[in-house]
């Protein structure tokens, strides 16, 4: 399993950007966030499982690089990063000028980790490398997503985020890689599940359509898929939305469906009953047709699987957005989802409670904070 790491310096400076450009609802606290992140890291490592910090790797493999404009001292990169907080805060009058207070302390943890240079490479690369920050990289789900035996880049929506892809590229080297092609052809990591043989993939805000057709031919000649479907919202196109528009409620397949078992699934049917299912096939000659399979609610009905139903209230809460560990272990986004976790409970499942209220208030759970190296068998 991977995650991206302690978010940094660089979450303070997006804080001072619009949401339009920073994808962040509201102002919020960037040391709640750093501390919440770490105490889920403290859960994720309690478990036997083998967990990759992403920008650790990445520091790694860029080591030899040459970056002429990156500060030479710590001290300057502290600088360097106030200022820049400074004038955007100036600019735009978003966000709180003493949480700068905090860059020198996130810094000196990254220095006693990594060395000066580099804390100072990885620091340079998310906060000055370019205008806007990388404010997004923990959420570490997006960016890509391994199907199969394959990891699969995401061509991400939106611009803030969009260079992510190359950081993760970049320290996922080695591993079997599928990267899109095409003009307005986007996929993001949280819209792809994989569960009882079938791979399924929503389209509407931030995956295309277009993008499911593209690698369905790769998908069905990965080990483990036997069938690509995808779950479409007809009034959601990703070449129209906006930070405050419809798809930030639901925004991934997994902010309302989650597979928790081999015959379990845990989703908001109401927001299922606003899609539509095709099943994606590749001919033999090789055109790719769309079949249709209905709504995904009774898609979902039709299964052998059975289904804890999460209340609309409590998806916009993050309740289908958890972390499976194991069929008998997960861990929860937040404790305010009662009937959802009650439910989950009921299964003879011990819920480990996430609580990132301030991560959430950033737009993604404890499911999007996370991403597979490698499927098997748990």
């Amino acid at each position: 399993m991977a995650v991206w790491g302690l978010p940094g310096p660089e979450v303070i400076l997006g804080q001072f950007y619009p949401p339009e450009v920073s994808l962040f609802p509201d102002n919020f606290d960037p040391l709640q966030v750093r501390i919440e992140y770490e105490r889920f890291l403290r859960i994720l490592r309690s478990f036997p499982l083998e967990v990759e910090i992403i920008q650790d790797r990445l520091v790694e493999t860029v080591e030899g690089f040459e970056f002429p404009h990156a500060p030479k001292t710590l001290k300057d990169l502290i600088h360097k990063i106030e200022d820049k907080g400074l004038r955007i805060h100036h600019e735009t009058g978003r966000g709180y000028l003493n949480n700068l207070d905090l860059v020198e302390a996130f810094l000196q943890d990254d220095l006693q980790r990594l060395g000066e240079r580099k804390a100072i490479i990885l620091n340079y690369l998310l906060s000055l490398h370019r205008e806007v920050p990388l404010a997004n990289t923990f959420f570490g789900r997006d960016q890509s997503n391994v199907l199969g035996d394959k990891i699969f880049f995401s061509r991400m929506r939106w611009p803030i985020r969009q260079r992510e892809v190359g950081l993760y590229r970049t320290a996922y080297k080695g591993f079997p890689q599928f990267q899109l092609g095409g003009e307005n052809v986007f996929l993001e990591g949280g819209d792809g599940i994989m569960f009882d043989g079938m791979c399924l993939i929503g389209a509407g805000g931030r995956t295309s359509l277009e993008a499911i057709i593209q690698i369905t031919p790769t998908l069905l000649r990965c080990e483990g898929i036997k069938s690509v479907f995808a779950i479409v919202h007809p009034d959601l196109d990703t070449k129209k939305m906006t930070i405050s528009g419809p798809e930030m409620s639901a925004m991934h397949l997994d902010t309302y469906f989650m597979p928790l078992r081999s015959n379990l699934v845990v989703c908001c049917l109401e927001e299922a009953s606003k899609r539509d299912v095709f099943q994606v096939i590749n001919t033999e000659s090789g055109q790719i047709i769309l079949v249709p399979q209905g709504k995904f609610s009774d898609f979902i009905q039709r299964q052998e699987w059975k289904v804890i139903d999460v209340p609309i209230a409590e998806q916009r809460q993050h309740g289908t957005n958890f972390l499976v560990v194991n069929d008998k272990i997960i861990i929860a986004s937040l404790p305010e989802n009662k009937i959802t976790l009650q439910t989950i409970k009921s299964h003879g499942v011990f819920i480990y409670q996430g609580n990132i209220r301030s991560i959430t208030n950033c737009g993604g759970g404890v499911h999007c904070l996370t991403a597979s190296l490698k499927r098997g068998e748990t």
